[in-house]
């Protein structure tokens, strides 16, 4: 199977009220809901996919680290609801 590559929206557990891109190099294609590890800085945080963004990759985007779960962690109504 060929990974497609995308770059998606990741709300992170910081005092700004802002998503920042990352790209999604993972088998799963559709991750949005799940939690995903994304390097931020000198740290690595725990986020929330919320959206696929229709970007091309740039150089300075990073790559979400992993995808945790089998399962997303929200639904596409609850992400709408709180985003």
């Amino acid at each position: 199977m060929k990974i497609k590559n995308k770059v998606v929206n990741v709300a992170l557990p910081i005092p700004l009220k802002q998503c920042f891109q990352y790209i999604n190099c993972s088998e799963k294609n559709d991750i949005i809901g799940y939690s995903v590890s994304v390097p931020f800085g000198k740290r690595v945080l725990k986020g929330i996919v919320i959206s696929e963004v229709n970007t091309p990759i740039t150089k300075n985007l990073k790559t979400i680290l992993e995808v945790i779960g089998s399962l997303p962690y929200y639904s596409q109504k609850e992400i709408d609801f709180f985003f």
